[in-house]
Parts: C-alpha cells; sequence; structure tokens
C-alpha cells in the first residue's frame, strides 16, 4: 500500500492539531474568546456527533479540547504549556525561517506570540521563570509527554521518509497510545524518545 504525499499531509496535520485547530476556532491559533469557542465547539459538535453519522473518536477530541478551553483554570494550564511548546519551537535553528510550529501549528509571528504570552499569562521574555510550569503540575507533565511525542513523531517521519511503512504505522500506534497516558509514571518507559 503505498501513502500518497496528499496522504502523508493529512496524517501530519492530524498529529499537530491543537485544541484550538480541533474546535477549528480562530484558524487554530489561540483566543480568549469564549464565545467564540462555544460557537466553534457547537459546530463541531453537530458536525462530528455519532448520533448524526459522525466520527466518535473525533468527537471524543472535540469533548476534550471543550472541556479545557471552556474551564478557565484549565484553559491557562494548557495555554501556558502550549506557549512554552512554541517558544521551544521557535529557538530550534530550522525553525528560522518557519511561519508556524512544526509541533504545536501555532504561528511563529512575534507580534502574535506576544499577544498569546499575555493570552496564556507569562511574561513573553525567552526563559523567564514564570514561563516554566512547576514541577509535578499538570503542565509540567504535560511537556514531558509533548518531548516523548515529538521524539516518537520524529521516529514515525524517519520511517516514512526511508518508505518503511509497517514501522510507521507502529509508531503512529504508539504516538496514539502515549497521548492517552495520564499517569507521569507510565511516561517513564517511553524515555527513550526524548532527545532522538
Amino acid at each position: 500500500m503505498k501513502i500518497t504525499k496528499t496522504q502523508l499531509k493529512q496524517i501530519i496535520k492530524e498529529e499537530l492539531e491543537n485544541y484550538y485547530s480541533v474546535l477549528k476556532v480562530n484558524k487554530g491559533q489561540p483566543t480568549g474568546d469564549a464565545s467564540a469557542i462555544k460557537k466553534a465547539y457547537r459546530s463541531q459538535a453537530m458536525a462530528n456527533h455519532p448520533d448524526r453519522g459522525g466520527d466518535p473518536e473525533k468527537m471524543k477530541k472535540v469533548n476534550g479540547a471543550k472541556d479545557v478551553l471552556l474551564n478557565p483554570g484549565n484553559k491557562q494550564k494548557y495555554d501556558q504549556e502550549l506557549y512554552k511548546d512554541t517558544m521551544d519551537c521557535k529557538e530550534e535553528p530550522y525553525h528560522a525561517d518557519a511561519k508556524f510550529c512544526s509541533s504545536t501549528g501555532i504561528s511563529l509571528d512575534d507580534k502574535f506570540l506576544a499577544r498569546f504570552a499575555e493570552l496564556a499569562g507569562v511574561k513573553p521574555a525567552e526563559g523567564s521563570a514564570e514561563s516554566e510550569p512547576a514541577e509535578g503540575s499538570p503542565a509540567s507533565m504535560m511537556d514531558y509527554r509533548n518531548k516523548i511525542l515529538q521524539g516518537i513523531q520524529k521516529r514515525f517521519l524517519d520511517s516514512m521518509k526511508q518508505d518503511k511503512r509497517e514501522q510507521a504505522q507502529v509508531f503512529l500506534k504508539l504516538y496514539d497510545d502515549v497521548r492517552q497516558i495520564s499517569d507521569p509514571t507510565k511516561l517513564a518507559d517511553y524515555d527513550n524518545f526524548i532527545n532522538i
């Protein structure tokens, strides 16, 4: 089975989803507009509800995004982590001319990032202590999981480049499995994917 370029782009696009892109709010970019998030949720819920012929897995993603983005405390933690990941992405040398972060899908425009820092409640200065999540917090676990996921994603892309589709499918399954883990002790089993 040969994977077309379009299919590969779709796979990569799905892996870069953040909660804003799941709800298709603000073109997948962070926003503080709760009414826009509610409206986007309703639209996606109508389109993806299983009773209306939608995909149950997509509906789970939509509900998960709504649960985080419409809860002010969870949204702030999520935005802080998303901001940190985007800033880490911007510091990578291969993103020097990029317009979007390859791991979060967030714009790397300086003006946008300044607004996003304000929305996330962090100081935009790089390396600021306030932008770091507290050790043991849900945000730090999310950061740890994202580092593992980036390593798995790199292995997946390397497998695709080498035309090793079966191996790529294994990494894709592993990626989905790791995304579901909520216990930090279980994440330790996947440490070998960090800094690959």
